[in-house]
């Protein structure tokens, strides 16, 4: 009974009916499935490409700072 039970687990809507919140959160069908996969790698790719623009903002200004001062530097000598 036991082996069934663990065999049975191994289907998609066994583990909904287990355990409600995965088969929410998963959605009903494969299609939602797929539907929210993509969305969450949409997400972390607007996430990773924000960071990146970050990022080069903050060197534009680091570079900008730098040259100014040594600009500043050699003015002053």
């Amino acid at each position: 009974d036991r082996t069934q039970k663990a065999k049975n687990l191994n289907t998609d809507s066994d583990w909904q009916t287990y355990i409600p919140i995965f088969g929410r959160w998963l959605g009903e069908t494969s299609e939602e499935k797929k539907e929210i996969k993509s969305n969450m790698i949409l997400e972390v790719a607007e996430l990773q490409n924000e960071s990146m623009n970050q990022m080069t903002t903050i060197l534009k200004e680091v570079v900008i700072f730098f040259t100014s001062s040594f600009c500043i530097a050699t003015r002053m000598n």
